[in-house]
């Protein structure tokens, strides 16, 4: 019985190895020149993960994006667990926005951050970027209501006010209760007197 089960996956498994290298081709790296085999229908250019590390980085960005309607070029590989994308540039991680800003304006000086107008993260579209700083940042993100923008002045000065435990007034105002003690301690909405 067991002969027979091995006879079987044995098989299945040369069928499967067959039938995979029918569907390969051959392609030549971009970056070293060296010959490769890779499937049919895949993304791959180049023959190695290092050498797609090396590959131009105006290259890695026409093969990792998606071009929507809205016109957001939306990156397709490595996303972080912001949602922002990743990409490598000396052998050290990059944002994938900060790359493209990069790559079609100028280098960035110290201090300076890209901006999405579009709100959307892994988007690297150029014209949808923007430079600021961490203050230009932090009132952006404001102004879309996200952040700090959440609660008007008068909430506030209610939470502030008001002498019950911070597990009891989070519900009330649908926020956490480090987020109310943080607004008692001033570390949040310090500007509301």
């Amino acid at each position: 019985m067991i002969d027979c089960i091995r006879t079987a996956l044995t098989k299945v498994r040369k069928d499967k190895f067959q039938t995979m290298a029918r569907n390969t081709i051959e392609s030549t790296c971009p970056v070293c020149n060296k010959t490769y085999t890779r499937f049919q229908g895949t993304r791959q250019r180049c023959c190695s993960y290092s050498c797609a590390r090396l590959q131009p980085i105006g290259i890695r960005i026409e093969n990792s994006i998606i071009k929507e309607s809205n016109g957001c070029w939306v990156w397709t590989k490595c996303i972080d667990e912001s949602g922002y994308g990743v990409s490598w540039r000396d052998g050290r991680k990059i944002a994938a926005h900060r790359a493209s800003w990069e790559y079609y304006n100028s280098p960035l000086q110290d201090g300076e951050w890209v901006l999405h107008k579009c709100d959307n993260r892994p988007c690297v579209n150029p014209d949808h970027l923007f430079i600021g700083n961490a203050l230009d940042n932090a009132q952006d993100k404001i102004s879309k209501g996200r952040g700090q923008g959440k609660l008007t002045p008068d909430q506030v000065r209610a939470i502030r006010s008001d002498p019950r435990a911070s597990r009891k007034v989070a519900p009330e105002f649908r926020t956490s209760k480090t987020t109310i003690l943080q607004i008692r301690r001033r570390l949040l909405y310090d500007w509301v007197d």
